[in-house]
């Protein structure tokens, strides 16, 4: 990540090191960070305007709790809870989140996700996960507003989603 604004973290440690323990409140302003897509090769940057979030950390566990990410109009709200294997995330380490986007734009978040689709348009995402980094599993819905793609314009779309392992399934709403 690249700061160009502030960050502040506000807490406790306690414990000796190697097994010290954080807990307290984080928050940035104006930042970048390098996120990995699905279909592409390398990793794109990504301009945020703030972060705000309650983390607990320690060797064995990490816990994000009312965590905020702001980019434009698109706000992201998340939390989540995972063991770890010391400091590192486990390929089956059990995990659970919670991921809402609001007012995203479709086409950001399509190249975030690696893929370069000609769609344009409003997007929020809500989802829990649960499971392993190596068994993931996910229900939420995604719905969609004022979409064009390749000319095509939809004004609306609801659909439930289904992740199990590297499998997605849409139902759509009627």
């Amino acid at each position: 990540a690249v700061l160009h604004g502030h960050a502040s973290f506000n807490g406790t440690a306690t414990g000796a090191i190697p097994n010290v323990s954080f807990a307290g409140n984080l928050q940035a302003r104006d930042f970048d960070t390098l996120v990995s897509g699905v279909g592409h090769a390398g990793e794109l940057p990504v301009h945020w305007d703030s972060l705000e979030a309650n983390i607990q950390l320690s060797p064995r566990m990490l816990a994000v709790r009312n965590g905020t990410l702001q980019h434009g109009d698109t706000r992201v709200s998340f939390g989540l809870t995972s063991d770890l294997v010391g400091w590192r995330f486990a390929g089956e380490s059990p995990f659970t989140a919670r991921l809402a986007v609001h007012n995203g734009e479709i086409a950001e978040m399509l190249s975030l996700a690696g893929y370069d689709y000609p769609a344009h348009g409003k997007m929020s995402l809500y989802l829990q996960a649960s499971g392993t980094p190596a068994q993931p599993q996910a229900n939420g819905r995604v719905q969609l507003s004022d979409v064009t793609v390749r000319g095509e314009s939809i004004q609306s779309l609801d659909a439930g989603v289904q992740i199990k392992g590297r499998q997605l399934q849409l139902n759509r709403s009627e």
